[in-house]
């Protein structure tokens, strides 16, 4: 009976602490648990606005083209605290709107505008100066500019073609009149250390060129029973391989020389989440010093893939804007990312 009693008596007093919580007041036990710890931090300085493109120079000096003011770069040399733009007193009397840059093996800058002008700079923006309008007049959008090891420039041009300067941007010559009728793309045009180029068009063209751009082949599209998917970016895996982003397919272009026709566009979205079926729309795409490769969204956040293979694993906990815009890597492998609302974060992980 004893026994029986003290059993009684454990039960109630168990009762009693569950009742009321070990001593926690009712909004304490019904608190959800604390937000993940956020992985990426913004720019001090935030420029905010909707991020077109970002670039590095040798210097880790960040570039960033924003779509709310085309009309300069905007450059950070101390990690965001401060921002400064290119010059614009030496072209203020022109209307052009900046579409691409890049910088050279020397640190040259090169700008594109939708008028067809090209600057330079060998300040780093603070002097810019009109070089060409590659000799074909105003009104012509360039869309992409790419320097090679060889001091080669190579320009995208939507509508009439791929054009080359091997003295600094002061002549061009058109070595792609056969993509004349080409769209190019942000983000589509892109050489590696063995003068591989490829450009990519609207409506999922891309076309391989030789280190001279003299002669441009033509790759596989990427289709989808009949109809061909739309690229979104192109870029080079660690191993030279061309990856591209579709919408909907991440892919990277395999080629066996030991058999005819055996080239082909190979996806593989193993651990990217899908809706409906249709899996994340990928509009940048970069990869890292170790090999890992980030894949930017529209509206699914950032991806990784590292080099040791699949599955993608989701990198955006903290991010407050899940569209990506363009995705930059400093030399130390610090991922940056610009979005479409909320400017510019870069990963401390």
């Amino acid at each position: 009976m004893r026994g029986l009693n003290f059993r009684v008596l454990t039960i109630l007093v168990l009762s009693v602490f569950v009742i009321v919580g070990y001593g926690c007041s009712e909004e304490e036990m019904i608190q959800p648990g604390s937000s993940p710890q956020s992985i990426w931090e913004a720019t001090d300085g935030q420029i905010g606005g909707h991020i077109l493109s970002m670039a590095f120079n040798s210097n880790d000096d960040l570039y960033v083209l924003l779509v709310e003011n085309s009309r300069a770069l905007y450059f950070t040399k101390d990690n965001g605290r401060t921002w400064a733009m290119t010059d614009t007193v030496n072209v203020d009397t022109m209307l052009y709107t900046i579409r691409s840059f890049a910088f050279s093996s020397n640190d040259d800058l090169f700008i594109g505008s939708k008028e067809g002008l090209i600057f330079s700079s060998s300040d780093n923006g603070d002097s810019l100066a009109v070089v060409d309008t590659l000799g074909i007049g105003l009104f012509v959008d360039v869309r992409g500019i790419v320097a090679g090891e060889n001091n080669f420039l190579f320009a995208a041009v939507s509508g009439v073609g791929i054009y080359r300067s091997e003295d600094s941007g002061e002549n061009w010559i058109n070595v792609g009149a056969d993509l004349e009728n080409k769209g190019f793309i942000n983000n589509g045009l892109i050489i590696n250390a063995e003068e591989d180029i490829y450009s990519a068009s609207w409506g999922g063209d891309v076309y391989k060129g030789k280190a001279d751009g003299n002669s441009w082949d033509a790759l596989e599209l990427f289709t989808i029973g009949y109809f061909p998917l739309s690229i979104n970016c192109l870029t080079f895996r660690e191993d030279g391989k061309v990856i591209g982003g579709f919408d909907g397919f991440f892919c990277h272009y395999e080629t066996d020389p030991a058999e005819v026709d055996s080239s082909m566009w190979v996806q593989n979205n193993y651990g990217l989440p899908e809706t409906f079926g249709q899996s994340v729309d990928i509009r940048c795409l970069e990869v890292d010093s170790n090999g890992a490769i980030y894949a930017g969204t529209y509206g699914d956040g950032l991806f990784r893939l590292s080099n040791q293979g699949f599955p993608w694993e989701p990198v955006s906990t903290g991010l407050p804007d899940l569209q990506i815009q363009d995705i930059a890597i400093r030399s130390d492998d610090v991922v940056f990312v610009g979005t479409l609302n909320e400017g510019i974060f870069y990963s401390i992980w």
